[in-house]
């Protein structure tokens, strides 16, 4: 079993372009690095569209957190994050670093 740790991303009431916001709320992720953007990973505007949020998976609580007060500090005032964790019998993150080691 894994715990993934999620921050789920949506949008609250704003005059801007939602897609815009959480755009920004997306770039927030790539400068966590590599854990960063495979976080990211197929969360796109599409994604959002359908399920009104985007979840970024994280390896643990530390890179959540830090990508959380990044938001804070740069993103969007309508930004909503929720902290959520997963129990899984595999990860995401384990199958996509299987992948990169072949």
């Amino acid at each position: 079993m894994v715990i993934e740790r999620i921050a789920r991303v949506s949008v609250g009431k704003t005059n801007r372009n939602p897609y815009d916001v959480i755009d920004g709320a997306r770039r927030q992720v790539d400068h966590l690095g590599s854990i960063g953007i495979i976080a990211k990973r197929g969360q796109t505007d599409d994604v959002y569209r359908e399920k009104g949020h985007l979840d970024f998976v994280f390896p643990d609580r530390e890179t959540r957190e830090r990508y959380i007060e990044r938001v804070e500090e740069h993103g969007d005032p309508a930004v909503i994050i929720q902290r959520i964790k997963r129990i899984r019998q595999k990860s995401i993150m384990h199958r996509l670093r299987s992948r990169s080691r072949n």
